[in-house]
């Protein structure tokens, strides 16, 4: 993931065509994260994955107004029509209009743990991620039952009824990921996601 590439003179043009080659030629799959609209380089450069170019859910830790739900079903009838796009989707940590707050550490979005699972077929987003820990998606009631429950509780632990973890060690456990939520808190709520079937940049200037 290259970020901070905000504008789009003819240097940063040059700069983001000479890394997808430079990637291409080292087999990298790229996602670009701050960058101008894109412009169609994927058909040329198929090793670039998405572009964000758009109000992203990041904006739920510092603007009042933060991202409403119809942002994700405005989204791809306008910015998603130049190329698919890098968006931040995961954390079931939904909450009513009227109650939203922004906040850096645990950020909630505005609506339902349903607006989020639907922007996954929504949105054409060729690096998706479920950008949260497990002890709050565990903790919600579309997975306390069920199948994902059976799945979750394999790393959640406690209050997950399908989880393979004793009854003995689940609270052990939870307390290992309550304490490991804590510490992620304290320094960045974002999680980087890589790309299971191969390499992934992660930053830098790439330029000789």
């Amino acid at each position: 993931m290259i970020d901070f590439m905000d504008r789009d003179d003819q240097e940063m043009v040059n700069f983001q065509r000479e890394l997808l080659q430079l990637a291409a030629a080292n087999q990298l799959t790229v996602t670009f994260h701050g960058v101008a609209a894109p412009t169609g380089l994927e058909r040329t450069f198929p090793n670039l994955l998405s572009s964000e170019a758009v109000r992203n859910l990041e904006y739920d830790k510092w603007d009042e107004a933060g991202v409403t739900p119809e942002h994700d079903v405005t989204v791809p009838l306008t910015r998603m029509l130049a190329g698919p796009l890098d968006y931040h989707q995961g954390t079931l940590r939904g909450v009513p209009l009227e109650k939203f707050q922004p906040r850096v550490a645990a950020p909630v979005v505005i609506g339902t743990p349903s607006r989020m699972l639907a922007s996954y077929v929504v949105l054409q987003n060729h690096l998706p991620m479920m950008a949260d820990y497990p002890s709050p998606i565990a903790g919600t009631a579309h997975t306390r039952h069920g199948r994902g429950a059976h799945h979750l509780g394999r790393y959640a632990g406690a209050d997950c009824p399908g989880g393979r973890s004793s009854r003995h060690r689940a609270p052990q456990r939870q307390r290992m990921v309550d304490r490991r939520d804590d510490q992620s808190t304290r320094q960045s709520s974002e999680v980087v996601a890589f790309i299971p079937a191969g390499r992934n940049i992660s930053g830098g200037d790439l330029r000789r």
